[in-house]
């Protein structure tokens, strides 16, 4: 609304009278508004990273993992311990996901991705797990 408001004043109705398309929000690139935390855990123990994100249309999130023993993937991949979650909200025009690892090894140190993309453009933060041994 407002952004409609600022074009009729800077146009001064020059190319004739103004209408709404919808009353929606604005288009937009997704936006992280709360992105995962560095965390770490002992060996065998259960962590989780959580991300979510705004836009419109509504971003679909995924998670990239870089392992720091040089290992990539994509997540969900076909690891068992690994699951990815993805639900609405819990705001309008919001996303939010979890990547949980049920069973801490030393192979799933490395960094997280959150990346959230929509038809506009996409916005990634990355988040780093560490395992520890007791």
């Amino acid at each position: 609304m407002c952004q409609l408001r600022e074009a009729a004043v800077r146009d001064n109705h020059r190319s004739g009278p103004l209408t709404m398309k919808n009353w929606g929000p604005c288009m937009s690139v997704p936006d992280i508004t709360s992105p995962p935390d560095d965390t770490s855990g002992p060996l065998h123990s259960e962590v989780a990273l959580g991300c979510e994100a705004k836009g419109n249309p509504i971003p679909d999130i995924h998670w990239e993992f870089r392992g720091d023993n040089g290992d990539r993937r994509n997540l969900p991949s076909d690891d068992q311990s690994v699951s990815v979650q993805v639900r609405g909200g819990p705001d309008a025009y919001m996303v939010t996901s979890w990547v949980q690892i049920m069973n801490l090894q030393v192979n799933y140190t490395g960094t997280y991705t959150c990346v959230a993309t929509n038809e506009l453009g996409s916005s990634r933060v990355d988040a780093h797990i560490g395992v520890y041994l007791h």
